[in-house]
């Protein structure tokens, strides 16, 4: 367990979500009686570090020594439990909220009844957005989204808790460029690659790992931690360690600790 005395503010998560959420609001408004773009869809990614931000501020206290399909193993991550939790949380609004999207869409016609098939059974298994398809009721697209994401974080996190907090920074680094690039590369690309770019779990699960790094990094209170590197690494990141003999912790008086290296992704220098 890590101990943390020191709470993020929660008020102030919920103040940006909805900040960003006004954001979206006003962009499907214009975007409908208008035809001016705001780029509300610029939002999502917001949305999901802090998806991947918040999920491990609770799960992220516990050091894990990996994962498992039961619960019970101690030391392990319940992924079962999770996904369980996950859905009773998610599936029955969604649920609620695409069934009136179903009968306003389609207007009670009998034969039209559950028809296109395809798309009933993408929204019931909550895998539109893997197909680039919308659900029933449209804006919910995004529950679909981070299916994927909860889907990997139980097998993801214990990893990236080996990761010390300057390893966890460049890697956010890394990760920043990963998405430019995706996102430079397609900017010529016909709808359906505009849309798998924006909505298909793939293409933005570099940025939900960026909020579980970020999270990582806040459980232990390292948000101050100076990865001292040289003043091209906002351009190139040049290592994912600060030293290949050891990792650095920063400890409660502030000063840097040294302790045993536990994980090394790969040195550029």
């Amino acid at each position: 367990m890590i101990n943390s005395d020191k709470e993020v503010d929660g008020k102030a998560l919920d103040g940006l979500r909805g900040l960003i959420s006004i954001h979206v609001m006003a962009h499907h408004y214009f975007q409908r009686f208008t035809f001016i773009n705001i780029q509300g869809q610029l939002e999502m990614n917001m949305f999901y570090i802090l998806s991947g931000f918040c999920l491990t501020l609770g799960y992220g206290k516990t050091l894990w020594k990996g994962t498992s399909w039961l619960k019970g193993l101690q030391g392990f991550f319940p992924a079962l439990a999770f996904y369980r939790n996950r859905a009773a949380r998610i599936v029955p609004m969604f649920y609620l909220s695409n069934l009136l999207g179903y009968y306003l869409s389609y207007g009670f016609v009998p034969d039209q009844l559950f028809y296109p098939s395809k798309k009933v059974l993408h929204t019931t298994t909550l895998t539109s957005a893997w197909f680039v398809e919308a659900p029933y009721n449209e804006i919910s697209w995004t529950v679909t989204t981070l299916t994927g994401f909860y889907i990997i974080f139980p097998w993801i996190l214990p990893t990236l808790q080996t990761l010390s907090s300057p390893q966890l920074s460049t890697l956010n680094v890394w990760l920043f460029y990963i998405q430019c690039a995706n996102f430079v590369t397609n900017l010529d690309s016909d709808k359906y690659n505009l849309g798998t770019l924006y909505v298909h779990p793939t293409n933005k699960a570099a940025v939900f790992v960026m909020g579980m790094a970020a999270g990582i990094i806040r459980v232990r209170q390292d948000d101050g931690i100076d990865i001292e590197c040289n003043v091209l690494h906002s351009l190139f990141p040049w290592s994912i360690t600060l030293k290949k003999e050891e990792k650095v912790k920063r400890g409660k008086n502030g000063k840097a600790e040294s302790t045993s290296p536990s994980f090394s992704l790969l040195y550029l220098l």
